[in-house]
């Protein structure tokens, strides 16, 4: 701010117009800060609720996180607190509703250029379809997943989502099956490997196999 100053300074501004002015965008500065903050924190009690297994009440704390970030606005933020909404009413049963919030999560992450968030979401996207009993739409949303999560080297999202194909694909007959289980394989021994992945969240999905 102090180099703001010098610069409508030296243009000849009054010393009161610059205070008044540089206060004015101080103030709206500080108010999104503490928006933001008050944002972040909703969702961060959304997510511990999810995880105590309260997901009618962290849909009301994330609603709340919702509108703020719709003010700021805050689309990477907005995009996040709209998958957990989804996540929250996929685990009350409401699928469809879900769905919703994770199509609206959807174009935001990729408005962003989050690659990461935008293969999670189809990830979810795909978990539902599967679900509800619409598996050519799953395995759609998953084959649009599987790329980015190579790209940005996903290595365990890559292999949840050839699990997840295989697991679609079991009707199609055998050879499509050993396809993705050759892939599968290929993207557990490189996680296996690798001392990121060594902690068993990111195993929690499939299985090893092989030696």
């Amino acid at each position: 701010m102090q180099h703001t100053w010098s610069l409508l300074l030296a243009v000849g501004i009054s010393f009161t117009s610059v205070i008044i002015q540089s206060s004015q965008q101080i103030g709206w500065a500080q108010t999104q800060n503490n928006q933001e903050q008050e944002a972040e924190r909703l969702l961060q009690l959304g997510i511990q609720q999810t995880q105590q297994g309260k997901p009618q009440q962290a849909i009301e704390t994330l609603q709340q996180a919702l509108i703020i970030v719709r003010q700021i606005p805050d689309k990477q933020l907005e995009a996040t607190v709209l998958l957990a909404m989804g996540l929250n009413f996929n685990n009350i049963g409401q699928p469809q509703k879900a769905l919703d919030f994770f199509n609206q999560s959807l174009p935001i992450v990729r408005e962003v250029k989050d690659r990461s968030g935008e293969a999670g979401t189809l990830n979810n996207i795909g978990q539902v379809y599967s679900e509800i009993g619409q598996p050519q739409k799953a395995l759609d949303v998953f084959n649009q997943a599987l790329p980015i999560e190579r790209e940005v080297k996903n290595r365990s999202g890559e292999a949840t989502t050839l699990s997840n194909i295989a697991h679609l694909e079991h009707k199609d007959g055998m050879q499509s099956v050993l396809k993705l289980g050759a892939a599968l394989r290929a993207a557990q021994l490189e996680m296996w490997h690798n001392q990121h992945y060594a902690p068993p969240y990111y195993w929690a999905a499939f299985t090893l196999q092989g030696e």
